[in-house]
């Protein structure tokens, strides 16, 4: 791939207090055979993440935000600076994560066609790279999800046609971002990427796993223990809840039932009343119409909480 080919590709990069991660990643793009131009954009960190990746000269353009912007603002601060510089093929890829060689030439390849397509590679997880963390989703009676193990095994390989696509690796071409627009900042976190893909199928997009291309994804285990596994539960249903509301309204009650009512007594037995009422307070965050960042007070408690 030529230079100028090259200096079309841009990937952005977003970092909160993980500076081993994202320069570990940036090192893996440097080896990539389509070694694009890379936008980080650290996302608030109250660590030396902005010296440490600063010093590591492996960003080509190293945004500072003064405040976490959550993973929709954040992607979207890179995503307007990708677009305002008009480069051709815009990339938003999880510091978590590690891409193969050839992994973004073969991305681009569905989007050298033209048209308005959008792509995600194959996920492996890390520690299993035989196994697919994401390699195509559906809505399942208005439940976005990735398709099981049991359900790709008779999927059909190169260019899969998908329902949805993951945030934690997206390309399009500029004039897909243009056309669908960026992530919706109300969601913060989780959520925002189904809904771009809902926005993007009402608007054309052909969605596509590209199954040869692979990447491997830690997965993030930053809502598994502590104060940020309480404000997960507040995003997931709070953001669920306004998800099913904007495209599934008949189904708003199955989710709240699924996710609210019937969970309720299993997790008083096993004692987890801190998800419970976390999952509770998004509820109640949606009914009044909260949006973005979570209010200081569920943050506060979540801190004193774990």
């Amino acid at each position: 791939m030529s230079e100028a080919a090259r200096a079309e590709l841009v990937v952005v990069v977003v970092n909160w207090n993980g500076a081993d991660d994202t320069i570990a990643c940036l090192r893996s793009l440097r080896t990539a055979t389509a070694t694009p131009h890379t936008i980080v954009v650290d996302n608030g960190s109250t660590d030396d993440s902005v010296r440490r990746v600063r010093a590591s000269g492996l960003a080509d353009d190293l945004v500072e935000n003064r405040t976490n912007l959550g993973f929709a603002g954040g992607n979207n601060v890179g995503l307007r600076l990708a677009l305002e510089r008009g480069f051709k093929a815009i990339a938003v890829l999880n510091n978590d994560t590690l891409v193969e060689a050839d992994t973004l030439e073969l991305l681009l390849g569905p989007l050298a066609a033209g048209g308005q397509v959008a792509v995600s590679p194959d996920i492996r997880y890390f520690d299993r790279p035989d196994q697919s963390w994401f390699a195509g989703g559906i809505v399942d009676q208005g439940w976005p999800r990735h398709l099981q193990p049991s359900e790709l095994a008779g999927a059909p390989n190169g260019l899969r046609s998908t329902a949805l696509l993951t945030g934690c690796c997206i390309v399009a071409r500029r004039e897909t971002w243009e056309h669908v627009g960026l992530f919706d900042e109300s969601y913060f976190l989780i959520f925002e990427d189904s809904d771009w893909s809902m926005r993007a199928l009402r608007n054309g997009v052909a969605l596509y796993v590209v199954t040869d291309s692979r990447i491997r994804h830690r997965v993030s285990s930053s809502f598994e223990d502590g104060p940020t596994s309480l404000l997960g539960s507040f995003y997931f249903v709070r953001n669920g809840l306004r998800f099913e509301r904007h495209y599934f309204p008949r189904l708003l009650g199955r989710f709240a039932f699924r996710w609210l009512v019937r969970p309720a007594p299993g997790l008083a037995r096993a004692g987890r009343f801190g998800e419970l009422a976390f999952r509770w307070l998004g509820a109640a965050a949606f009914a009044i119409g909260q949006k973005g960042s979570a209010p200081s007070v569920a943050s506060e408690l979540a801190r004193r909480l774990r």
